[in-house]
């Protein structure tokens, strides 16, 4: 009887690690979706103030509009990520 309790307990505690595991996953996972679009944010007031100042600069300009294409499909694959899921 005793090796079946320990082997239960074992078995439980995996269980436990696993849910866990999912739990901390999520909760990552909504922090770094969070963080993308905080950044989003504030690459679009950076890019505006960057036009304020020269908008004539145009290599700084496509610098942001690239990073900014990239934040958003980085976004967009999080958002058809979490749908499917």
């Amino acid at each position: 009887m005793a090796l079946n309790t320990v082997t239960n307990q074992f078995l439980a505690a995996l269980g436990v690690e696993h849910a866990l595991e999912r739990a901390t996953v999520a909760v990552l996972a909504g922090f770094h979706l969070q963080l993308l679009k905080l950044y989003c944010v504030e690459a679009k007031i950076e890019r505006a103030r960057l036009m304020r100042q020269n908008p004539l600069d145009y290599q700084a300009l496509r610098a942001m509009d690239r990073e900014l294409e990239e934040v958003a499909c980085l976004l967009r694959d999080l958002e058809m990520e979490q749908r499917l899921a």
